[in-house]
């Protein structure tokens, strides 16, 4: 049935395909629904009312050259890149687009080829022919932001009950939430600017066709790259880390044909690496945030040692043996 399916997949898909294959691994829905100013209608918030399960919504007023002088042009492959991208869609994904108008998603569709994604294809009769075919529908669009409002109301209603929330407790967690998150904000504008900077200058490029054309040993490159988040571990916090090394280090990665779920597991191992060392361990000052003047700070990094040392023989074994985070991806379709 998949081989059939696989062989099937083109410029049309029918409900009965999509409503067979909606939930394997490698299949994206995107919701390219847009319209005309003059028609007064808002198709993020129809996406945000009622869409495909899983579904992503594109806006082709976004996907362009912002650039251009004239509206709704063919964005650069890098911008198109990273905003598919940042929907979760990859190379190996195969897409399908729909709408509720007449030409927005063979807009989609179109740019998708142009850009060299051969699979994808267009839901024949749009989001209307999948609800004719008794195809499920779900509103909203949760969001980690969304989740995170409602853990801080929680935490603000379990304060209360328990007496802790005084005017003092409110002054400093205000202050060290705006602290925190102008920090983050400091370190993501260095981090765009950055990567503006590296597109503009094509050094991802030219680092990925160096690393081929020196062919070399692809350990080297996991040694390097590891010092590089050990080092800058120290210092930066996950976000503003991965920010401003992944532009540099995923062609390089690409270029060598690395796997890059491989690569993703590694990072995130060195990412929690850089939680525990000092002299800037998130982590650890977490726990002294928590146990107060009952532990010492020193003690507290001494007791996370053994924690290190264990990180430390797994980053080994998963560079050793990289079948150890593979195996899974790889059962999957």
């Amino acid at each position: 049935m998949e081989e059939r399916n696989a062989m099937t997949f083109g410029p049309l898909v029918d409900a009965a395909w999509l409503a067979e294959n909606l939930g394997r691994e490698n299949i994206r829905v995107v919701d390219a629904t847009w319209y005309l100013p003059i028609e007064s209608k808002d198709a993020r918030a129809e996406h945000a009312e009622a869409h495909i399960p899983d579904a992503v919504y594109v806006d082709i007023s976004d996907l362009c050259d912002k650039d251009h002088a004239a509206p709704h042009m063919l964005p650069s492959p890098e911008r198109f890149a990273a905003s598919v991208g940042a929907l979760g869609i990859g190379s190996d994904c195969r897409v399908v687009v729909h709408d509720n108008g007449e030409y927005a998603a063979t807009r989609v569709w179109w740019m998708f080829r142009v850009f060299g994604h051969e699979a994808v294809a267009v839901l024949d009769g749009g989001l209307a022919s999948w609800r004719a075919a008794g195809g499920a529908v779900v509103s909203g669009d949760p969001a980690p932001t969304e989740a995170g409002a409602f853990g801080a109301s929680l935490s603000f209603i379990v304060a209360f009950f328990q007496r802790r929330l005084t005017w003092r407790v409110i002054k400093e967690s205000v202050n060290e939430a705006v602290t925190s998150t102008a920090r983050i904000f400091f370190v993501a504008v260095g981090a765009v600017l950055l990567t503006k900077y590296l597109a503009l200058t094509g050094v991802p490029v030219f680092l990925g066709r160096m690393i081929g054309d020196w062919a070399l040993d692809p350990m080297l490159l996991v040694v390097a790259t590891s010092l590089i988040y050990l080092a800058l571990g120290m210092f930066l916090d996950p976000l503003g880390l991965l920010l401003i090394t992944l532009p540099i280090l995923l062609p390089m990665f690409e270029a060598l044909h690395l796997d890059l779920i491989w690569f993703g597991v590694l990072v995130v191992k060195f990412l929690e690496i850089g939680l525990l060392t000092p002299p800037v361990g998130f982590n650890v000052y977490v726990i002294k945030s928590v146990v107060g003047d009952l532990v010492e700070l020193e003690t507290i990094f001494k007791g996370v040692l053994w924690f290190l040392a264990c990180e430390v023989v797994v980053v080994v074994l998963l560079v050793a043996f990289p079948e150890i985070s593979l195996w899974l991806p790889s059962t999957m379709d």
